[in-house]
């Protein structure tokens, strides 16, 4: 059986990038919004806010970030 696309890895990974977090720098990434859902891995709909921004995911069907700034 194959992984379909969009499906979370056991490995923790990066919201913004996608790469794995451990032996990587992301220092970078903090800055912007997420772009991949923590639940699923797909790419989430993102709105960029004056004082933060919404993120949700159109599989998980909900906010799956939403950090102000």
């Amino acid at each position: 059986m194959t992984e379909q696309p969009g499906t979370a890895s056991p490995e923790p990974s990066c919201t913004s990038c996608g790469r794995p977090l451990a032996g990587t720098d992301h220092r970078r990434c903090e800055l912007d919004p997420p772009r991949l859902c923590p639940r699923c891995g797909r790419r989430m709909r993102v709105q960029v806010l004056p004082l933060g921004y919404r993120a949700a995911c159109p599989a998980c069907d909900g906010d799956a970030a939403r950090r102000p700034r």
